[in-house]
């Protein structure tokens, strides 16, 4: 092989971790290999975690998928190659002949590494329901139907068109699964006396994605230590780029069946919007276990989400790139993985890890609930100086809170029978939880859900009678209550929005049916992740453009719904927003890029415009995607302050309109940051103060 400069070669890898390369500059001409580190580097150590180059193999082509330390490629002409960037091997497929003007190739995948006789490599085309299979020994193309065998198996006339997607290679067999029914498929690569493909449905469908918050579901398949799991993207927010939620589920060989996985143990995953891929995480100052890490928002950073505590820390970003960029993709150099002795790494399989959990939720229960009753006992000796920040992850069956002013935490345990639900809407010291019943109860209209009211600090249930159906087919739903679950006039919402109609069900005092009104509007009202706030026997929705949505109560069961015009929020640009109830006032809170800035209006009720608000006074303002708190300042300290269910370090995050900066205090150490970098988000968490009655 001819000997190449270093500036055409990727960079030594440094260690069995995958690089996250970025195409940037004119004509895409160069790439950027980033390292993970941890903690996250600075600025300046940042550029040491990066090496530009400009690869031929890469330039003018598209990267599918990076499999057994290979690349599968693509250019324009649809001309595969495979590319080896530890070796600088390069492969060339012949041509496929019988390219259709109706193909689409929306997802590829190797069998094994190309050193493997029965090596081969597979292209899955959506536009014709094929799959397409190039055995590297022969370099013969042949194809396989499966478009007739989805037909005989779907469960509705929606489901006939079905396609498969997410291919992966496992044990020896390629799994995919259906784009709408989610169903697991086996595809059998071992025949290589005859030019067919073995496809078996397997009977079992991928945890559902389904998320009545969320707006948008990825379902991605990934092979891990010779298991296969699911990871789970639900997403929404501002231009539908802010993850929402990851949940990750292990199949079960014996059972066929999904497993919600708690603990990944020392597994990293690693996701971009092409593919996954896996490898064990065995220092911790590069990639750590049990997280799953992702570009963020503005394809030039780094995200982590923490399994374990269900939130995503935001690194630093990948600095220093030429204009314009592409959105990155992960290469896994291919160096020591077969080598690795798994059990070492704590990879242990169903029965070893379903027993230590077993073992650990017993030794931790006895402490959990010394823990809450010491929270309660606590409460009475110290008046509240501010509401707490509850995680409601509930791993182990338990959940956080955490006081801001105080440092404490403490741990509540979460009921069986609601362990399996979401929150919602967290108001009054209640949660409103969700819980989609059984795949029994779908039809075409979608699936039924079961809302529940629960206060964490005195157990007590609450299950609003009514079970309600959401559409599969329709956006997001935003859920409100007007006042504890206990009283006479409390209203529950849940409004869906799909484009222009907004489907609206309200049950006030805990009525056996839901009153549902449908109501057409103009322009596009996208609702923003966070709650309704109720005020004036109204409830008010934040839409993504920073324009306010009312919900107006009417007697019996009648609602009117409309948009106001006048309430764009005056921002140039922003990232996410709240509304918050705060004196008497209704309060728009802007979020810039990345935490940049943070922006305060008022609700002027005469033009029913927005008023740019320069300080909040003496109050302190507690905001998450679920929750909206305002208190007096107990402080001068706490005056001024937005809390959001950001962290950093051990201490919970504040902006301060005076500075215009983040401020946190972890133990010990106090200090200000200028952005979210660096800091945590907690998901499925939200702002309580505890209610003892």
């Amino acid at each position: 092989m001819e000997k190449r400069r270093p500036r055409h070669s990727p960079p030594p890898p440094r260690g069995p971790y995958p690089w996250l390369v970025f195409d940037h500059g004119r004509g895409l001409r160069n790439q950027t290999f980033y390292t993970i580190s941890h903690p996250p580097s600075n600025q300046s150590n940042n550029i040491n975690n990066s090496s530009v180059r400009s690869v031929p193999e890469l330039r003018n082509n598209y990267v599918c998928n990076s499999c057994h330390g290979w690349l599968i490629l693509s250019d324009e002409d649809d001309q595969f190659s495979l590319f080896n960037p530890v070796t600088l091997e390069s492969i060339l497929l012949p041509p496929h002949d019988e390219l259709d003007p109706k193909t689409n190739i929306n997802a590829c995948a190797l069998s094994s590494p190309p050193a493997d006789p029965s090596c081969a490599l597979f292209l899955f085309d959506s536009g014709l329901r094929r799959i397409l299979c190039c055995r590297l020994e022969n370099r013969v193309w042949f194809e396989k139907s499966y478009g007739k065998v989805i037909e005989a198996v779907a469960e509705s006339s929606a489901r006939r068109k079905d396609y498969l997607r997410s291919p992966v290679s496992c044990n020896g067999k390629l799994y995919a699964t259906t784009y709408y029914g989610d169903e697991l498929v086996s595809i059998d690569t071992t025949e290589q006396s005859t030019s067919d493909l073995f496809i078996r449905w397997l009977g079992t469908k991928l945890p559902s994605g389904n998320e009545p918050l969320s707006q948008w579901v990825q379902l991605v398949l990934v092979e891990s230590g010779g298991e296969l799991f699911t990871i789970v993207t639900m997403g929404g927010g501002r231009l539908l780029r802010q993850v929402v939620g990851i949940r990750i589920f292990k199949l079960d060989w014996t059972s066929v069946t999904w497993e919600r996985v708690d603990s990944a143990k020392d597994r990293a995953f690693f996701l971009c919007n092409r593919y996954a891929i896996s490898c064990p995480a065995t220092d911790p100052d590069q990639v750590r276990g049990n997280c799953v890490y992702f570009p963020g928002y503005t394809d030039r950073d780094l995200c982590m989400y923490d399994i374990a505590d269900g939130s995503i820390s935001l690194l630093l970003p990948c600095l220093n790139l030429s204009t314009p960029w592409k959105s990155p993709f992960w290469v896994m150099p291919d160096l020591r993985l077969p080598n690795l002795n798994i059990e070492a790494l704590g990879i242990t399989g169903k029965k070893e890890q379903k027993e230590e959990e077993e073992e650990e939720s017993e030794e931790g229960a006895e402490t959990e609930e010394d823990e809450k009753i010491e929270a309660k006992e606590g409460l009475d000796r110290h008046p509240l100086s501010s509401p707490w920040l509850m995680n409601f992850e509930k791993n182990n069956g338990v959940c956080s809170f955490v006081d801001p002013s105080r440092g404490d935490r403490y741990l509540v345990r979460i009921p069986k029978s609601l362990q399996d639900s979401i929150l919602c809407h967290c108001s009054d010291g209640w949660l409103l939880l969700c819980q989609r019943l059984p795949a029994a109860d779908f039809s075409e209209e979608g699936f039924q859900h079961c809302l529940t009211f629960f206060n964490p600090f005195t157990k007590e249930i609450v299950t609003h009678p009514a079970l309600l159906r959401l559409g599969i087919m329709c956006g997001s739903t935003r859920f409100g209550f007007s006042s504890v679950p206990s009283s006479s006039d409390c209203v529950v919402v849940a409004a869906t929005f799909c484009y222009t109609r907004v489907g609206i069900y309200t049950s006030r005092s805990r009525e056996e049916e839901w009153s549902y009104n449908v109501v057409e509007y103009a322009p596009v009202f996208q609702p923003s992740f966070s709650i309704p706030i109720f005020a004036n026997n109204a409830f008010y929705f934040m839409g993504e453009s920073g324009n306010l949505g009312v919900l107006r109560l009417e007697g019996g069961a009648g609602c009117d719904w409309e948009v106001l015009e006048n309430t764009k929020t005056p921002c140039d640009s922003f990232d996410r927003n709240f509304l918050a109830w705060c004196g008497g006032e209704l309060l728009s809170i802007s979020v810039g890029v990345m935490g940049k800035w943070v922006q305060v209006f008022k609700l002027n009720p005469s033009t029913m415009g927005w008023e740019r608000v320069e300080s909040l006074e003496s109050h302190t303002l507690y905001v998450s995607a679920l929750s909206a708190l305002s208190a007096e300042a107990k402080t001068p300290e706490m005056e001024e302050k937005i809390f959001f269910s950001r962290f950093y370090g051990q201490g919970v995050a504040a902006y301060s309109l005076s500075t215009g900066m983040h401020h946190y205090s972890s133990g010990s150490e106090e200090g200000s940051l200028k952005d979210y970098y660096g800091t945590r988000e907690q998901l499925s968490s939200a702002w309580i103060v505890p209610r003892w009655h």
